[in-house]
């Protein structure tokens, strides 16, 4: 018989009313007063940015997966997509405005747009940012939003876009 083994903890405040871990163990629940706390258990999340003026956040995590969740009065919704390939993991994200969001991935940076139609709700892929003309650098470090439609990215080795 397996033996059971803490293998994180997380910390709620507050009277815990129930929690219920995903058929998958992926995800763990925790819901108390009027909220719910959602972790992702295998853990690997990089960033947690909220919309300027609407609620709802981007979650990114290593791996390049990208979560968008807006927040409804009785609901949430998550839209989600995976970046892989050329331009490696996810390493930030931040919203231009409430539907227009850049994603950091490797020495790519890309911009996004939420869409919804007959084929249903995503974030369209709407351009990116050119690689930096600096031959050593890598890989972005983050991402900062500074004003409306302004951002500051940073790349490791103190490059500054």
């Amino acid at each position: 018989m397996p033996e059971w083994q803490e293998i994180d903890h997380v910390l709620v405040k507050g009277f815990i009313i129930n929690v219920a871990l995903s058929s998958n163990a992926e995800y763990l629940a925790a819901a108390h007063g009027l909220g719910v706390d959602i972790w992702h258990l295998n853990g690997g999340m990089l960033g947690v940015t909220w919309a300027p003026q609407v609620p709802r956040m981007v979650l990114t995590y290593q791996g390049g997966l990208v979560n968008v969740v807006t927040i409804g009065e009785r609901s949430a919704q998550c839209e989600g997509f995976l970046l892989c390939g050329q331009a490696g993991r996810a390493v930030y994200a931040v919203f231009l405005d409430n539907d227009l969001l850049v994603v950091a991935m490797g020495s790519f940076v890309e911009i996004r747009r939420f869409t919804e139609d007959l084929n249903g709700r995503r974030w369209e892929r709407v351009g990116s940012l050119p690689k930096p003309p600096v031959d050593y650098v890598d890989e972005c470090q983050s991402i900062h939003m500074l004003a409306k439609d302004y951002f500051l990215v940073t790349y490791k080795g103190g490059i500054v876009v």
